[in-house]
């Protein structure tokens, strides 16, 4: 009863006129907590109005592009998971042509995730060395290191070259101090090269993360031990 309580007064509060872009995006938020199918559409009607209102801020665009990217994950058929993710692609670049000088760099690496995953090869490769070039800016340097290196590495897997993608891999694990949080790393590189058979390659990887990611020490154990019995774990589901 109190949701629904407080949902009505941010309706109230969003059909204002004069809006300031704070109340959309504490709105937002609000109906991002809740899981019911309307709350969401809410929260994406939020980065629309701010789009609307604030067409020169680029909290909306960056929103949409990531809304519509976690969307596509769900897609039923690749041609639409690619559409989304063009569409994504083009929302992230929307947001970073509206960033100042200080902020311009970022959303990098969900530019460099976002062209891979659209098919912009070039643009992705670009993003993610920017990446590591302006890793010391970041405020979570470990993230960035991993990030650039694992799309470097996919775009590398992707061309044919095996050898400089498993250097893109000991890259990504040797450059990563910690992982503070529960999620951790996206294990998609060493996905595939798990499905290439290099079973070794991928052990070795893990136990390296695993020096850094202490919240994970229990999923990664588990994948060790089924790489151990012969098994082939899923990685992706870093979770």
């Amino acid at each position: 009863m109190g949701g629904q309580v407080n949902a009505a007064k941010w309706d109230t509060l969003l059909a204002m006129e004069s809006l300031p872009l704070r109340v959309i995006q504490n709105a937002a938020f609000f109906f991002l907590l809740f899981e019911h199918a309307s709350d969401a559409l809410k929260c994406e009607a939020c980065f629309d109005l701010a789009i609307e209102k604030y067409p020169d801020e680029p909290w909306g665009y960056a929103k949409r592009g990531r809304l519509m990217r976690v969307d596509g994950r769900y897609a039923k058929t690749k041609a639409d998971r690619q559409e989304m993710a063009r569409g994504a692609y083009e929302w992230l670049l929307k947001a970073q042509e509206r960033e100042g000088d200080e902020g311009k760099d970022r959303l990098l690496d969900e530019l460099a995730v976002g062209a891979y995953e659209a098919g912009e090869m070039d643009a992705a490769r670009l993003f993610a060395q920017r990446m590591l070039e302006n890793v010391v800016d970041y405020w979570e340097p470990s993230i960035w290191i991993y990030e650039a290196h694992r799309i470097l590495g996919h775009l590398a897997f992707d061309r044919g070259d095996f050898l400089q993608a498993a250097d893109c891999l000991a890259l990504a694990g040797a450059g990563v101090t910690v992982f503070r949080f529960r999620r951790g790393p996206t294990l998609s590189l060493a996905q595939v090269f798990l499905e290439k058979g290099e079973r070794e390659m991928v052990a070795e990887h893990l136990r390296t993360i695993r020096k850094v990611w202490s919240p994970g020490w229990e999923k990664v154990d588990g994948w060790l031990e089924q790489l151990a019995n012969g098994q082939q774990p899923n990685l992706i589901d870093s979770k």
